[in-house]
């Protein structure tokens, strides 16, 4: 049993770093331009890989692959703030989906509206200023709104991939 849920801590660390990883390339290099300005996958794929995840990893990959990005892309303000909004993006969605069985699309929602509020108060305390925290709800808006409809789109098919690496403990018989 003990080498069971290492092996299964093990594979949920593969699968992490794999997130992390592709959360940081998709949001660093992979820009759709949009009316507001661009949009990323990031945020869809946090939404996908934590839905697999252990809340605690979910958190570490969607923190870490998007405040890496912000780090390399110029944005070195916002990387602890991204750290904590977009890990707890993370492990709401697997606390919501995972532990508490809310629907998919549902559980998305809701973690993408923890960021719109969370970008919010992070750029009202950076600029001091309600009104310039206020100036960049609808792009994150818009971002969230994205990551959602791909996620959703995406998430059948995910999951079907992350069953192959069986993260879940084996019911005793």
């Amino acid at each position: 049993m003990a080498l069971s849920v290492i092996a299964m801590r093990h594979k949920e660390s593969i699968l992490a770093a794999l997130g992390a990883a592709l959360i940081f390339v998709t949001t660093m290099f992979i820009k759709i331009p949009s009316a507001y300005g661009y949009f990323n996958l990031g945020d869809a794929l946090i939404f996908l890989f934590a839905s697999a995840l252990s809340p605690f990893t979910a958190f570490l990959c969607g923190g870490i692959g998007s405040a890496l990005a912000d780090i390399s892309g110029g944005y070195m303000q916002y990387a602890v703030f991204t750290l904590f909004i977009k890990g707890i993006e993370g492990l709401l969605v697997a606390v919501l989906y995972q532990r508490l069985h809310v629907r998919p699309l549902f559980s998305i929602m809701a973690a993408a509206l923890w960021m719109l509020i969370g970008y919010f108060l992070c750029d009202w305390f950076l600029y001091q200023q309600a009104e310039a925290a206020a100036a960049g709800l609808l792009m994150n808006a818009a971002q969230g709104l994205f990551g959602i409809i791909i996620a959703a789109i995406l998430h059948p098919r995910f999951m079907n991939i992350v069953k192959h690496f069986n993260l879940k403990k084996k019911e005793n018989r």
